[in-house]
């Protein structure tokens, strides 16, 4: 299947910002909750990234240790206690 280049770049521009705070489109959210995507999202092991995290718990993978940052302002949240 051919993809537009304004289509890869979409693409491009979602996977270099998920880890930055800047949220996804829909589209994106529910085209990677696909089942087609869980292999993929097993294999690529970006253990640095919260997204990443995020995505394996929505296809049912196991948990694996985070390996980024620990961001003060995140752990200091008050708001985790109810996560």
């Amino acid at each position: 299947m051919l993809v537009s280049s304004s289509a890869n770049s979409r693409a491009a521009a979602h996977r270099s910002v998920r880890s930055f705070g800047v949220l996804p489109e829909r589209e994106t959210v529910v085209e990677i909750r696909r089942p087609e995507w869980r292999e993929a999202v097993d294999a690529c092991r970006l253990l640095t990234s919260i997204a990443y995290h995020l995505l394996r718990e929505w296809h049912g993978l196991a948990e694996l240790p985070y390996l980024g940052q620990k961001l003060p302002e995140i752990l200091d949240d008050p708001s985790l206690a109810h996560i």
